[in-house]
């Protein structure tokens, strides 16, 4: 065996999964397919969220009224985010931040939601709040269309038209 495949094979044997490719020394191909292998697994295993969808835009309707959200509304993981103050104001809703417990209460008539910061999610210094948890604890109906992404709630009292 030459030094070359010595270094390569003790290299190889050093990293976990790759000793028995590193024990059958049959030379330079060998260590270079492990390398390869070895460089495409770090490659995925670094990428930026690897596997996992992408936030999709999502467009939201209340009272047959669609609403412009900036930053805009998406859906991950199965779950639809609106921005903590105009997702409240969408639905005809009060915030009030309680930075003691690191919760938002949002009311609306008789009813109260309490979403703690570990509900929502803070995207470049935005807090979103997902809009189902709040649309049902605050009364409203919501519905998802996976046709046109895009997320329906009907609120029990009419709420102003923004102008």
């Amino acid at each position: 065996m030459s030094r070359r495949e010595w270094v390569c094979c003790v290299r190889a044997a050093k990293m976990p999964g790759v000793r028995a490719l590193a024990a059958d020394r049959s030379g330079d191909r060998l260590c270079l397919v492990a390398g390869l292998l070895l460089a495409a697994l770090a490659a995925l295993m670094l990428s930026p969220r690897a596997g996992w969808a992408e936030d999709q835009k999502v467009a939201v309707l209340v009272n047959g009224c669609p609403q412009e959200f900036d930053p805009a509304a998406f859906s991950r993981d199965g779950v639809s985010y609106v921005p903590l103050r105009q997702g409240v104001a969408a639905v005809g809703g009060t915030l009030e931040w309680d930075a003691v417990n690191s919760r938002a209460i949002i009311t609306s008539g008789t009813k109260v939601a309490v979403v703690n910061k570990t509900q929502g999610l803070i995207v470049n210094g935005s807090m979103f709040i997902p809009l189902r948890m709040v649309g049902e604890a605050l009364d409203c109906r919501v519905s998802w269309d996976g046709a046109t992404r895009t997320v329906r709630i009907e609120t029990r009292e009419t709420v102003p038209v923004p102008t």
